[in-house]
């Protein structure tokens, strides 16, 4: 048994591979790079934006063509109060 202890970042992956999830939208920084660094080694696939913004529309479209429901993620502060022009154009 491994006794290492396990970060956040490893169940809530588990969590999203588990419901099938393919596609994970987001910016990298300080703040997530554990959540990146289990990503890594992950089924799923991370699409870099280069904007909060573009997290937002780049999810919706994906849900929009695919059908599918479509998963982004920001950090706190600056990110998420500019990711809200995204939610509010949806």
């Amino acid at each position: 048994m491994n006794d290492t202890p396990k970060s956040t970042s490893e169940p809530l992956i588990s969590c999203l591979e588990n419901e099938g999830l393919k596609f994970l939208f987001g910016t990298p920084s300080e703040k997530n790079i554990r959540f990146i660094d289990v990503k890594n080694g992950a089924l799923l696939r991370f699409i870099l934006a280069l904007s909060e913004q573009a997290i937002l529309f780049m999810t919706v479209m994906y849900g929009l063509v695919t059908g599918n429901v479509g998963v982004c993620y920001g950090t706190l502060g600056r990110e998420v109060t500019n990711m809200l022009v995204g939610i509010a154009d949806t």
